[in-house]
């Protein structure tokens, strides 16, 4: 079974995370904790497939915290919610190898598509932030080098993970508030970027079968 750490000293958002977590992703085990000594304990004790890790400020001793977390869970995929926008810290970041970077106000969808990115084993910076990931190099400050197999973006993994439901355009277009005409465009973006013919090789470029 898979297993999710969260740490976050906002009691309140922590439970709130914990519950669209479960709710969505019924048979993970997840688990809270609300002190940074008890976090690292339990870092130091156990692996988690998903470590997601309270980033309140971007102080030094912040940055060498994730650099710990990594040499602790090399294989876990590491998020961080933060609402810090410079580059510097994004770069950061991408050195201290956090995998996905997402607001504290990001929408339920976008968490679950991120998690399910996650779960199936890869990294995601989300564009909008601007963001690398561990697979893309820095080639100067402020951009990246994207490696083929993260072509994806979010919306496109998230939109993919419904078509392999068996979400038609239309119902697609309702739960995500998108006109159906970009869902199609989407899903002919999809199809090209994953060099597949139907949704069974679309699932299986994202290894999901």
């Amino acid at each position: 079974m898979k297993k999710i750490l969260i740490y976050d000293n906002l009691f309140f958002f922590s439970k709130g995370l914990y519950a669209v977590i479960k709710s969505n992703f019924p048979d993970l085990d997840v688990f809270l904790v609300f002190s940074n000594k008890l976090f690292f304990e339990e870092c130091s004790n156990k692996l988690y497939d998903v470590v997601i890790f309270d980033f309140t400020n971007d102080t030094t001793s912040s940055f060498k915290d994730l650099k710990r977390i990594k040499k602790l869970q090399p294989q876990s995929k590491l998020f961080v919610f933060s609402e810090i926008d410079s580059i510097d810290y994004k770069i950061q970041c991408s050195k201290g190898k956090v995998d996905f970077l997402l607001s504290k106000n990001c929408s339920e969808d976008y968490l679950v598509a991120a998690l399910n990115l996650a779960l199936f084993g890869n990294s995601y910076f989300s564009k909008s932030l601007r963001l690398n990931i561990p697979e893309r190099k820095i080639i100067k400050k402020g951009t990246v080098e994207s490696s083929k197999s993260n072509s994806l973006s979010l919306r496109e993994f998230e939109i993919a993970m419904l078509m392999i439901q068996g979400y038609s355009t239309s119902k697609i277009s309702n739960k995500l508030n998108i006109v159906p005409s970009t869902i199609s465009t989407y899903k002919k973006r999809l199809f090209k970027k994953t060099n597949s013919s139907n949704v069974i090789e679309i699932a299986k470029f994202l290894r999901v079968l």
